[in-house]
C-alpha cells in the first residue's frame, strides 16, 4: 500500500475517472440508446454472422424472404435426409424439375 501512496497523484486519480466514465458512458450507450431493430444487414460485415453464432430456433422458415434460399446457394451435400423432418418437404413443396436425389 505504501508503494501505491508513493506513485499516486491527483492526475493519476483523474485520468483514472475519466477513463471508467468514457468506457462506462460508452457501453451505456450501446446498451440503452440503440432502438431495437436497428443493426440492419446492410451493417453487418461478410461472414460476420456465422451458424455458432445464431440460437436454436432464432432462423426459422416464417422468417426466411421468398426466393432468399435457392438451390444455387445451398452448398452440394448441405442438406440431407437427416437434417429433414419427417413429412418437412413434401412434392407440392419442391417447384418445376426440381432436382431430388434418390434417399
Amino acid at each position: 500500500m505504501k508503494h501505491l501512496k508513493k506513485h499516486l497523484s491527483f492526475a493519476n486519480v483523474i485520468a483514472c475517472v475519466a477513463l471508467f466514465m468514457a468506457l462506462g458512458s460508452s457501453a451505456y450507450a450501446v446498451t440503452a440508446m440503440l432502438p431495437k431493430k436497428s443493426v440492419k444487414t446492410k451493417h453487418l460485415a461478410q461472414g460476420v454472422v456465422t451458424t455458432t453464432k445464431l440460437r436454436n430456433g432464432a432462423v426459422t422458415a416464417a422468417k426466411i424472404r421468398n426466393g432468399a434460399v435457392t438451390a444455387q446457394k445451398i452448398a452440394a451435400g448441405a442438406v440431407g435426409s437427416t437434417q429433414l423432418l419427417d413429412g418437412g418437404v413434401r412434392s407440392v413443396d419442391l417447384a418445376h424439375q426440381s432436382a431430388v436425389a434418390e434417399l
